[in-house]
């Protein structure tokens, strides 16, 4: 807690503003020693950090034998691939249900169409990469 000096007080003998008795340094922190407070933060900082470099070890990239394509000169992976025959599928699947009779029959066309999709791209990437 930071107090603020608002008056001198009645001390004279330096700037302490009357706050502090006269064999104690002032502090604007309050009481306690302010390295206390810096030295107990800084062991939760080095705490969060070891935690942060051993949680992001564990957690690699792609490795060598991730599936992947080569595209015009760079690699992309296989699940961007799936993906995109994914939408064509549920694109696909919109087509058909917005005529008129299928409208009438099949409710939360959405739902649908992107059940449609998940289901088209992870067929795919089960049969080419699996």
């Amino acid at each position: 807690m930071i107090r603020s000096v608002t008056s001198q007080g009645s001390c004279d003998r330096g700037p302490c503003g009357g706050q502090a008795g006269h064999g104690e340094v002032w502090n604007p922190f309050g009481r306690g020693s302010v390295a206390r407070g810096f030295l107990g933060e800084s062991k939760s900082l080095l705490r969060g950090a070891v935690l942060l470099v051993l949680t992001s070890s564990v957690l690699t990239g792609c490795s060598t034998a991730a599936p992947s394509f080569e595209l015009f000169g760079a690699y992309f992976p296989a699940w961007m691939w799936c993906a995109l025959i994914g939408v064509l599928g549920a694109a696909g699947t919109r087509v058909v249900l917005a005529t008129q009779a299928a409208n009438d029959v099949i409710p939360l066309q959405l739902g649908v169409c992107v059940a449609v999709g998940v289901i088209t791209a992870l067929l795919f990437w089960i049969a080419l990469f699996r």
